[in-house]
């Protein structure tokens, strides 16, 4: 039986700091500074816990990325 396990290795966005990380807009779209980065010692994620998403650029904040 062969068994395959799948992780992604993941630099984490600083989604705790409210003001300097992440923002939500009246329209409930979510902005992340792609500058701050969570410093935690947890780099991977299963496959199965992960979901695509893809980042636009902000154009009300200068700087940071929409995510979708």
């Amino acid at each position: 039986m062969d068994r395959r396990l799948v992780l992604f290795h993941c630099n984490w966005f600083d989604v705790c700091d409210d003001i300097k990380g992440v923002k939500k807009d009246d329209y409930d779209f979510v902005s992340v500074n792609p500058d701050r980065f969570l410093k935690i010692n947890e780099p991977f994620v299963l496959a199965d816990q992960a979901s695509q998403g893809f980042y636009a650029n902000d154009n009300s904040n200068k700087g940071w990325q929409i995510v979708s």
